[in-house]
């Protein structure tokens, strides 16, 4: 099985390595060929809209499209150069369709409109890898370089990626929705670019590693995680671990945080075993201890009330009130 796509609408289409393609719903496999209008074998890549059409594609420049409850549509693609083979078709943000087409060696992107393929920029090599953005646009990468392409527009994010010849095969790309852009190559790894700071990672850069260099699949689930499937047959899960450390006061064991408060102005409090009391907000701190009306520094526990008074508990010395 070469794809797999989610009906908006329905269920799920499958297509085959040799071009057949079938649909299945409710525990049941539908072939889809001559009885549909649909050629048997030959398919190279299918697609689906927002409103839960699907758009078939043959290496030979025929488009079927096709809506549950009606019937295919099979058109000649026009616009499309002399010998070209159709390799993939997809959906955008926007809801566009585009087709990938090769020839010589070369891919070119076309803007598919009806029927009408209209041409993208020059050709480029064949490994070049097409998506989709999360955000807006297309995203490929072509040799050392990722693009995007928004608006008839190619903007340069990054000529940096560490590539090590331009014939590197890029085998995934995926936006995540904090716009790291991230990329899997056939060879030489996984890299992630950010756009934000304008830098390409490596996994090591990140605090992971691989040991499998040939990079499959990329995806990311509804919580923002991304899947990564290498060639060994492992996938791994990469999380955004986020951990903000605090030093209220020194190192020693006087320093030693023994009791926390958030009050309701969003200060946090932290009493220490011997420091005093220290207040932590928009990231600055201060101190409170014998000069600031305690009798002692060692602090058993700090608690605001509901008029927001907040109270510390001094070992050995009582209770004291801000």
């Amino acid at each position: 099985i070469d794809q797999l796509l989610r009906d908006p609408v329905e269920g799920l289409w499958i297509l085959t390595e040799r071009g057949s393609l079938a649909f299945y719903r409710s525990g049941k496999v539908r072939r889809v060929g001559r009885a549909e209008g649909m050629p048997e074998q030959g398919v190279a890549a299918i697609a689906t809209d927002r409103a839960g059409r699907l758009w078939a594609v043959t290496a030979t420049k025929k488009l079927y499209r096709y809506k549950p409850g009606e019937t295919w549509e099979p058109v000649d693609i026009e616009g499309l150069a002399a010998n070209v083979r159709i390799r993939r078709i997809f959906s955008d943000s926007l809801d566009r369709r585009w087709l990938v087409a090769i020839k010589d060696g070369f891919a070119t992107l076309y803007l598919l409109v009806g029927n009408l393929a209209a041409p993208i920029g020059a050709a480029i090599p064949d490994s070049s890898k097409f998506e989709p953005s999360n955000t807006r646009g297309l995203l490929f990468v072509s040799g050392q370089k990722l693009w995007r392409y928004e608006d008839e527009k190619k903007e340069l994010l990054t000529d940096e990626l560490p590539f090590t010849d331009s014939g590197s095969e890029v085998t995934a790309i995926l936006e995540s929705d904090k716009g790291l852009v991230w990329i899997g190559s056939r060879a030489q790894g996984l890299m992630i670019y950010s756009p934000t700071q304008d830098r390409v990672y490596r996994p090591v850069d990140l605090g992971f590693e691989f040991d499998n260099r040939q990079i499959a699949a990329i995806y990311m689930d509804r919580e923002d995680h991304i899947w990564i499937a290498d060639g060994s047959g492992t996938v791994h899960r990469v999380r955004e671990r986020i951990l903000d450390v605090f030093r209220p006061g020194g190192t020693g064991e006087a320093y030693q945080v023994r009791t926390i408060c958030e009050a309701r102005d969003g200060a946090m409090w932290f009493g220490t075993d011997g420091g005093g009391l220290y207040r932590l907000q928009d990231g600055g701190s201060v101190r409170f201890g014998i000069e600031s009306g305690l009798f002692g520094e060692k602090i058993q526990s700090v608690c605001e009330d509901a008029d927001g008074t907040l109270w510390a508990a001094v070992s050995k010395e009582g209770i004291f009130r801000e």
